[in-house]
């Protein structure tokens, strides 16, 4: 991923940055949920709208991606919106193409049209094909209409409840409170869930100041690992100083990044002006579209796992611009976007 975007010695700091991070070697062995899983299967899904993008292929390769989107959101519903930002970066060029006015006969420009609708159609084909079954599963067991996951509601509870001394009130939740399980038990998952909305709509028409305040915070948290110096906190090994510096450190690399490559100042990218703003751009998009979700909820620092894969390709690229090779051993960057025949 990194060396098709940026080149080989960024590729290989990456591998090191990945190999060394401190997190990446616990988070492995500190969680047994999706977490590890959803970011391999996030840069793998990143990694092929990079060569649909490059080189749309066959068909049949634009309704693989929508079948390994399909089974990614399965893994973690909130990868939909990577997904779908991924596909819509990959067809655009195939859009702007049809889009374009040409002297053509009637017959070229409809297959012009035709060249991005069928991918588009074929991914989302691929998508219905692996979420449909669930959403059965789940209208027969819950005999309601469940897109994905129910739960959305009882999380932003958890994050929005008032309790601000911590980035979750994780003692609301019903595996961790008695009191709730009893009455998740009692009511039955999907009124439990209608009544957790309830309770944060109320809370969200009486405290609209606090929401956004926390939502801001959210944000910080993300990026920085910071919340509070409340000793509760501190004594969570995820949420020390050390947690901070860390965190800070990779975001840090990361815009360093971002910035070296938007304004395609450092000696690194010279080579490849107009390859290299294109290069990050799918980084970008989903840096800034997958943790919306948290910010409106609540964040942990497993969440922003699934995008680290990206994150370190760009704190990679800011780290090498800081040192920057010979001009002998410059990596070429990325070529051209390719334009379908």
């Amino acid at each position: 991923m990194a060396k098709r975007s940026f080149g080989r010695s960024v590729a290989v700091t990456a591998c090191w940055i990945w190999a060394l991070y401190p997190y990446f070697v616990y988070i492995p062995g500190g969680f047994v949920w999706d977490t590890c899983l959803s970011a391999l299967l996030v840069a793998t899904l990143f990694l092929c709208a990079l060569k649909l993008r490059e080189k749309p292929g066959s068909l049949w390769s634009w309704l693989g991606f929508g079948l390994l989107g399909g089974f990614t959101v399965l893994t973690n519903a909130s990868a939909l919106t990577v997904c779908s930002v991924l596909a819509a970066w990959a067809i655009f060029p195939l859009w702007r193409i049809s889009r374009t006015p040409q002297m053509w006969p009637t017959s070229v420009l409809l297959r012009d049209h035709w060249r991005w609708l069928s991918p588009a159609l074929l991914v989302a084909a691929g998508l219905i094909i692996t979420l449909l079954p669930w959403q059965f599963r789940n209208y027969r067991a819950f005999h309601a209409l469940v897109p994905l996951r129910d739960n959305f509601w009882l999380e932003f509870w958890d994050g929005n409840d008032g309790d601000t001394t911590s980035w979750v009130d994780i003692d609301s939740h019903p595996t961790i409170n008695p009191d709730e399980g009893a009455l998740f038990a009692k009511l039955g998952e999907i009124p439990y869930m209608r009544e957790k909305r309830r309770k944060a709509l109320d809370f969200l028409a009486l405290h609209p100041g606090l929401y956004l305040v926390q939502c801001v915070r959210r944000f910080l948290y993300v990026w920085t690992g910071y919340w509070n110096l409340d000793p509760s906190n501190l004594l969570d090994e995820f949420h020390g100083f050390a947690n901070v510096y860390l965190t800070s450190s990779l975001t840090l690399a990361m815009l360093l990044g971002l910035w070296r490559s938007l304004r395609n100042s450092g000696s690194l990218l010279r080579e490849a002006s107009p390859a290299s703003r294109e290069a990050v751009l799918p980084y970008l998009l989903v840096l800034l579209i997958y943790p919306l979700i948290f910010y409106i909820t609540h964040p942990t620092i497993r969440h922003r796992h699934v995008i680290d894969p990206e994150i370190v390709v760009l704190a990679a690229l800011g780290l090498r611009s800081l040192f920057p090779a010979s001009s002998s051993s410059k990596s070429p960057g990325v070529p051209p976007t390719a334009t379908p025949s």
